[in-house]
């Protein structure tokens, strides 16, 4: 994130959720203000110990909304303590946002135009589904939505062969996932992934190792091959 873009607000949360300080209306004028000159397309509110005690990201959250611009709160994303992670995956909610919520919202009316009571559900990168709406405002926890429902296609293969724990190699266009599955219980979970050099946590993710696009993963055996 380019430090034109970082914007701070004058307040303090302690570690017990306790409110030290809150910025005033004043400062949350300047402040949307600022974001506005910007030109951003999103927002991603990340405040100490928000977790605890979120009232002043709901206030900063309430002062943007005049913007009409998507945002992304970490009290709402990545509800627990450590700062980095919480803070960067809230920063790729808000960089995925607008481009899935346009996505889905048109998606969702075609389908209910075309089909009567039909819905949009979402694959997660831990594998479960949730909502188109929900798709879109959660957005960072479908980054390896793609991934996931080939480790759930796979484990599912694997118990009808009648195999106990696989190894999951999945070459596409634009990357090799490798996983490690009990075929009983599914595939080993993670709170944390690093994805394109960006470090994110979740709740809850299918733990999936990325090799490089699977183009460049055939050079670099071609090279070594030769070699």
């Amino acid at each position: 994130m380019p430090k034109e873009l970082r914007f701070g607000v004058s307040e303090r949360v302690s570690a017990e959720g306790n409110i030290l300080r809150s910025p005033s209306d004043e400062d949350l004028a300047v402040l949307v203000e600022a974001v506005r000159a910007s030109k951003a397309k999103a927002v991603a509110i990340s405040l100490l110990f928000s977790f605890a005690a979120p009232e002043t990201e709901l206030r900063v959250e309430a002062a943007l909304q005049e913007l009409g611009i998507p945002i992304s709160t970490s009290h709402r994303i990545l509800p627990e303590f450590r700062e980095y992670e919480r803070a960067s995956t809230t920063v790729v909610n808000a960089y995925l946002a607008p481009k899935m919520e346009q996505y889905l919202l048109h998606l969702e009316k075609q389908v209910a135009a075309q089909y009567e009571g039909g819905r949009v559900d979402v694959m997660q990168s831990s594998g479960g589904i949730h909502s188109g709406t929900a798709g879109g405002t959660g957005a960072v926890r479908t980054v390896l939505s793609g991934p996931a429902g080939g480790v759930m296609g796979a484990c599912t293969v694997a118990r009808w062969a009648g195999f106990e724990r696989i190894i999951g190699f999945d070459v596409g266009g634009t990357s090799t996932d490798v996983f490690l599955a009990e075929t009983a219980s599914g595939a080993h979970l993670t709170r944390e992934s690093v994805v394109a050099d960006v470090q994110w946590a979740c709740p809850c993710w299918i733990s999936i190792r990325q090799a490089p696009a699977a183009g460049r993963l055939h050079d670099l055996m071609s090279e070594a091959y030769c070699a």
